[in-house]
C-alpha cells in the first residue's frame, strides 16, 4: 500500500481532476496519473474529459465532411476543433 492521502491532495484532485483528468497528478509529489484516478473514484470525482460524448456540432461535421472528403478530413476537422476547446479551457503550466 501506498502513502496515505491528504487533504491537500483530496483538494486538488476535486479542483483539478473534473477538467486535467488524471495529469492532474504534476500538482503533487509522489502521485502517478494512476494513482490519481483511483483516487478521483474514491472520492467520487469525475472528469470532463473521460468518455465525453459527442455533440451535434461533432455529428454535423461527420455529415457534411465525410461524403465529400472522407475520414481524414473528419479527422483534421475534430482534432482542430478539440484543441481549440482545451486551450480555452485549460492551460498547464510547463513541468
Amino acid at each position: 500500500m501506498g502513502k496515505a492521502w491528504n487533504s491537500t491532495e483530496d483538494k486538488i484532485v476535486k479542483e483539478y481532476y473534473p477538467i486535467e483528468g488524471s495529469r492532474c497528478a504534476y500538482r503533487m509529489e509522489d502521485r502517478t496519473e494512476y494513482a490519481v484516478v483511483g483516487r478521483a473514484r474514491k472520492l467520487g470525482v469525475s472528469s470532463n474529459r473521460a468518455g465525453k460524448k459527442w455533440g451535434k456540432e461533432e455529428d454535423d461535421i461527420i455529415r457534411e465532411f465525410y461524403p465529400k472528403e472522407g475520414g481524414k478530413t473528419i479527422l483534421q476537422c475534430l482534432l482542430l476543433k478539440m484543441g481549440q476547446a482545451f486551450m480555452r479551457k485549460l492551460v498547464i503550466p510547463n513541468r
